[in-house]
């Protein structure tokens, strides 16, 4: 049980890492409403991670709004 506990928190950082990353390479080559997408999932994932939450501020006030 706790082995699958642990497999579970190392996908989910697995999970996390992804979701960022492809947010930085999306943002980069311009598809904004996308990395805002993988953004928001990294977020989801792990709301205390600074990088994630600033890059999703970062590209919510360069986005226009709804």
């Amino acid at each position: 049980r706790v082995h699958m506990i642990e497999v579970q928190l190392e996908l989910q950082q697995v999970g996390l890492r992804f979701a960022h990353l492809l947010g930085v390479e999306l943002e980069r080559s311009g598809k904004l409403e996308p990395a805002l997408r993988e953004y928001q999932e990294a977020v989801r994932i792990d709301p205390s991670l600074k990088v994630a939450v600033q890059a999703l501020t970062r590209l919510q006030d360069r986005l226009p709004s709804p």
